[in-house]
């Protein structure tokens, strides 16, 4: 019987290992069609748990996330991602709230503002006012001094 090698690639999220008596059936029981070994990106592995994991099922494609020292299984979960993307529901979620609060603030300088303009026409009331009076008193001093005959 031939003896068994343990070979290792990266493919998508996962790293593969597999225990073949040689590298074109290491590629085979990945899937590649292309010599991988020649391009660096496939290599025959000795690292301890590597081993163990595929001597266990030979001819097994066994598969770990991405750049972690996770145990080699046949189906992995998936790799965690740090800093993913929030999903669109919690997206939508966000949007809303910040549309509301934008609702809240706008409705809060809006009464703020026709509070602002309500106190300023009455001060413009009291100032026509004054100077209607203003107006009013001078005309009619005005009179008063024309009316004498010293002019």
């Amino acid at each position: 019987m031939a003896k068994l090698k343990v070979f290792t690639t990266a493919s998508g999220f996962y790293d593969l290992l597999v225990a073949a008596t040689s590298r074109p059936k290491a590629l085979a029981a990945w899937g590649i069609h292309q010599d991988v070994f020649a391009h660096g990106q496939a290599r025959e592995t000795s690292e301890k748990a590597a081993v163990e994991a595929a001597l266990a099922k030979p001819g097994v494609v066994l598969r770990r996330p991405l750049g972690t020292k996770a145990a080699f299984s046949e189906e992995p979960s998936l790799p965690k991602v740090k800093g993913r993307a929030k999903t669109k529901a919690a997206k939508a979620k966000k949007a809303r709230k910040a549309a509301a609060a934008a609702k809240a603030e706008l409705k809060k300088a809006d009464k703020a503002h026709t509070e602002e303009m309500a106190a300023l026409k009455r001060e413009r009331a009291a100032l026509d006012a004054k100077l209607a009076g203003e107006e009013n008193a001078w005309r009619e001093k005005r009179k008063r001094i024309a009316g004498r005959k010293a002019l």
